[in-house]
């Protein structure tokens, strides 16, 4: 049970995924974009779409067409702390070091799947 737990918190608690439709008749490509996100304070992780779990478990879900742009940055409050102080008796300002970054942008995804497809001679919808 602990080697599950370790591996389910190990993975990710957001997933993207985008599903293509292929039309040969109409050399037609038709995208649906699926968002899923988890989180859990307590219990067993569970998925689902956008469904609260009594054991503090809350998943989420989008299924649509999404255009999102996302980023995340984390600094250790000791740097922070240093750097204000730097600040304000020196006057000099060095930005502290992150220790987390994350960026997302579907548009990294979607742009070159689009070329694809236009490469192709399809049509993208």
């Amino acid at each position: 049970m602990k080697i599950l737990r370790w591996l389910v918190g190990a993975l990710a608690a957001v997933w993207f995924l985008i599903f293509l439709t292929l039309d040969p008749a109409k050399r037609e490509v038709r995208a649906m974009d699926h968002e899923y996100a988890l989180e859990w304070s307590a219990g067993m992780p569970i998925l689902g779409a956008a469904r609260v779990i009594s054991a503090g478990v809350m998943a989420e879900g989008f299924i649509g067409t999404e255009h999102k742009m996302e980023r995340q940055i984390a600094f250790r409050v000791q740097d922070v702390f240093n750097t204000l102080g730097k600040l304000i008796l020196r006057g000099t300002w060095v930005p502290p070091k992150p220790v987390y970054e994350y960026k997302f942008d579907t548009a990294e995804i979607k742009g070159p799947l689009h070329k694809a497809i236009a490469g192709c001679g399809w049509t993208c919808r």
